[in-house]
């Protein structure tokens, strides 16, 4: 019913552009309801998907396993044929007629019985009064051959709840933010964490950073991590000429207490990259045993803004989120990234050398020891996500 409500305030014309519609405050039972107003669809069928793999990661994550009861409808609300063709694809039969679809979302932190391969900080999580995590590619879904039109989302929010992103909103009151992106890319590119705000800013140069921080221990706080990042940041601007290349950067941080029971892995955490932000999923522990590992975690993520960010092959600018087609140049999206990580620290004197070089003994210790090293990391590169992923921790 809430959401609805929340649809009845956007026009039912004909349009084109998605224009999505989710209420935070609908959940049920880990499960969030999303209503989208299509755009106008010619043909008399079209394909509704979900992606198989996202930019940046090198797994197949099939976001349509959380995907359930995909329903579409006519102007008049008379439901329309719909037949699921695969994991993460459905066909809508009428299509020429549709004007909304709507399904259910299972969050993925908390996914019960569904076996998956998601990184944790691709997924989504929805957990009422602390955090909604949401990763669109999780959530929101597209029409096959129909991505280069704008893509608005509207998000009914829950009361002192505050959405930290990059993605600066349309509009935003105490209830509702409105996002828009031009194309599906840039919109999967944009994670959004909702939380009690614990967030801090630094200027750096040109630039305004946003670091928001969900901790439910209260062992770390956005105005600490700010103070690490800060020396790094100006580094990172000196490192890259002068001036950073965007005007707005997040990290979103998402700390989770000691022996959570999410449907990851255990021990399993990390970070994903995005063009002005990165999303973080780490044990929360004190602070101080925190510093080294986020200040170097941070450092890599931020510097993939470069590279596949910024210089990538065609692979990546324009990526299939149905399959798996990988590039050549994991060695430089990965490899470079790491490496002008830890160069910007040494040559910035935020690390002594010997421990800069001291590092890079031990990387090349582990490759190779742990790893077949006569693997060329082109061959390593298109086979990462089948045939050489378990060489994958080589770059």
């Amino acid at each position: 019913l809430s959401c609805g409500v929340l649809l009845a305030t956007l026009p039912a014309a004909a349009q084109n552009s998605y224009r999505y519609a989710l209420d935070l405050n609908a959940l049920r039972n880990d499960v969030l309801t999303v209503d989208l107003q299509t755009p106008k669809v010619s043909a008399a069928s079209a394909t509704f998907s979900m992606p198989k793999i996202i930019p940046g990661t090198y797994i197949i994550a099939d976001y349509g396993k959380f995907i359930h009861d995909v329903q579409a409808f006519d102007a008049a609300g008379k439901a329309l044929p719909v037949k699921q063709l695969n994991v993460n694809q459905w066909r809508i039969s009428g299509s020429n007629r549709m004007t909304r679809i709507r399904y259910q979302v299972e969050d993925i932190f908390d996914a019960v019985g569904v076996k998956h391969q998601v990184y944790p900080m691709c997924a989504t999580n929805f957990e009422p009064g602390k955090n909604f995590s949401l990763n669109f590619p999780g959530l929101l879904g597209y029409l096959e051959g129909v991505r280069n039109i704008p893509f608005d989302v509207q998000i009914a929010k829950p009361e002192g709840m505050w959405a930290s992103t990059s993605l600066e909103p349309v509009s935003t009151d105490a209830k509702t933010d409105r996002f828009s992106a031009p194309n599906l890319d840039e919109l999967y590119n944009y994670p959004v964490m909702y939380t009690l705000p614990d967030t801090a800013t630094v200027q750096v140069g040109n630039c305004q950073v946003l670091v928001s921080v969900y901790a439910p221990g209260k062992q770390v706080h956005a105005a600490q991590i700010a103070g690490w990042m800060g020396d790094l940041l100006d580094a990172a601007r000196q490192y890259l000429g002068g001036r950073l290349p965007a005007d707005r950067y997040a990290f979103l941080y998402y700390f989770h207490e000691k022996g959570a029971k999410h449907s990851f892995p255990p021990g399993l955490g990390g970070a994903l990259e995005h063009p002005t932000s990165s999303f973080y999923y780490l044990q929360e522990a004190p602070a101080e045993q925190l510093k080294d590992g986020i200040v170097d975690m941070s450092s890599h993520e931020f510097f993939h803004i470069i590279t596949p960010l910024t210089i990538s092959s065609r692979e990546v600018k324009e990526f299939n989120f149905d399959k798996a087609v990988m590039s050549r140049h994991l060695w430089l999206y990965e490899g470079v990234t790491e490496y002008t990580a830890h160069h910007v620290q040494v040559k910035y004197g935020l690390i002594p050398p010997q421990q800069f070089l001291d590092r890079l003994a031990q990387k090349i210790t582990y490759s190779r020891s742990a790893f077949i090293d006569t693997l060329a990391f082109t061959e390593l590169s298109t086979g990462a996500t089948d045939k050489w992923a378990a060489q994958y921790g080589n770059v």
